[in-house]
């Protein structure tokens, strides 16, 4: 006769439990769900749901954005945060009840901030341009961001009216890199609108099929070019257009933005310690001994084709002046690193593959060597050439 044998029970302490007791488990739980009437998971619930989610996430991420303007598509953007609608929350007290009733008020649009390379045709680049020219005719834009999947198709347009480029930001440059580069552009819209959309993207009316990179560029500044030839590294160089806000009575809950003044930032650059000595000898003359009047310089900076030759691009930097030397440690060398504040900045050569007409030529800058000052006496002034 045999002894019967205690019933088996389930060790829920292991760390891998056996398929038979994975089963038992599921069988439990699955009873347990209908015995208290809960529903089980299928396709409209919590883990199929996240799975589709996720399934969402995998294919946004191979949306790419398309930047339109006056009814065109210009190019392909980099990247696109922002833009959104919101509505502004308003709290008020009702006679003499203690709850804070609310409503909405007046929509917000968000800025739309890009970045972008070199490949998107002339009217952008027309249009950060005349931004920065600060001629006071704020030139706006109406336009779009179209989402398109990676078979060209749109699945999402995003439009804005009435668009302001509230701030450019060209990109950090460095020798030793080798890093595509980019330009950071914020939009400023009056007015955002959603719009479902479909068909075929097409192709941007004369795209310009060319790259920037972080380490292809020159910099040239009056009377200090051998000393700019060993630049090693530029700062991301910043110009803001400032945005007002206000109300034309038209409307009430729609606000009207204009443009005001340009805020141009610093330009830092940072080179080897042995051959800062002109920007030295232009800190002491400049900061040290005060002479300021006419001592202020241009200044010139391109960016090349891999060639090292062609110019891409060029931006022309008005009436810099030093005011802060100090040193860095960048790889283990011992290195400067210059601010100059810097008044002006225009584009003056556009993205793009040779010459156009409407492109504006960059002044070249003649180097003139001025006789060594007397004590006290300032500095001749450098005169760019016509």
């Amino acid at each position: 006769m045999q002894t019967p044998q205690p019933p088996k029970t389930l060790n829920l302490h292991r760390t891998h439990p056996s398929r038979r007791e994975f089963l038992t488990l599921s069988s439990l739980f699955a009873g347990g769900l209908l015995a208290f009437g809960l529903p089980l998971f299928n396709s409209r619930t919590g883990p199929a749901f996240a799975m589709q989610s996720h399934q969402s996430i995998q294919r946004e991420g191979a949306v790419r954005y398309m930047l339109e303007l006056d009814g065109a598509i210009v190019g392909p953007l980099n990247t696109m945060e922002n833009g959104f609608v919101s509505g502004d929350i308003i709290m008020y007290q009702d006679g003499n009840d203690l709850i804070m009733r609310k409503r909405l008020g007046r929509l917000k649009y968000e800025d739309i901030v890009l970045t972008c390379g070199a490949n998107l045709s002339l009217p952008f680049y027309q249009w950060l341009a005349g931004t920065l020219d600060g001629d006071g005719l704020n030139p706006r834009k109406n336009g779009a961001i179209v989402a398109v999947n990676p078979n060209g198709q749109i699945i999402d347009r995003r439009e804005f009216q009435n668009t302001l480029v509230k701030e450019v930001q060209f990109p950090a440059l460095d020798g030793l890199s080798n890093e595509p580069a980019y330009f950071t552009v914020t939009l400023t819209p009056e007015r955002i609108q959603y719009q479902s959309a479909s068909g075929q993207a097409g192709p941007p009316p004369q795209a310009n099929h060319v790259s920037l990179n972080t380490s292809r560029f020159r910099l040239q500044i009056q009377g200090l070019e051998q000393a700019c030839a060993f630049v090693r590294r530029i700062e991301p160089l910043v110009v803001k257009q400032e945005i007002i806000n206000y109300q034309d009575g038209r409307d009430a809950k729609q606000s009207r933005v204009s443009g005001g003044r340009l805020e141009v930032g610093n330009l830092v650059i940072t080179l080897p310690q042995h051959q800062a000595g002109p920007f030295t000898e232009w800190f002491s003359s400049f900061v040290l001994q005060g002479q300021i009047s006419g001592n202020t310089k241009q200044g010139l900076l391109e960016f090349l084709a891999p060639d090292a030759q062609t110019v891409l691009a060029a931006v022309t930097l008005h009436n810099l002046g030093i005011f802060r030397m100090g040193p860095v440690t960048r790889g283990g060398a011992y290195q400067v690193q210059v601010e100059m504040y810097c008044e002006r900045v225009q584009l003056t050569q556009f993205p793009g593959s040779g010459a156009n007409s409407t492109q504006r030529q960059a002044p070249r800058l003649r180097r003139k060597i001025p006789r060594k000052p007397a004590t006290g006496k300032q500095l001749p002034r450098i005169q760019e050439k016509k």
